[in-house]
């Protein structure tokens, strides 16, 4: 998968989207009916189960306190 492809993909799913697309090409070299079946869970996944774990990832950031000096 070269920068071109990826991009693309980028540009058409998003960022989140196209590096869980990436790991699932690295993990399989040629399309079997493993990666097709880790592809296709991908889709079935709904927009709000996306916004779900988007927003616990969110939730475990540890951002750094604005208020203490650092030191």
């Amino acid at each position: 998968m070269n920068w071109h492809c990826i991009v693309a993909l980028i540009l058409k799913v998003g960022v989140e989207q196209a590096f869980s697309i990436w790991k699932i090409v690295q993990e399989h070299g040629e399309p079997d009916e493993a990666a097709w079946e880790k592809l296709r869970a991908l889709s079935l996944k709904t927009y709000d189960e996306y916004i779900s774990d988007a927003k616990l990832r969110a939730s475990r950031t540890i951002l750094p306190d604005a208020t203490k000096p650092d030191v």
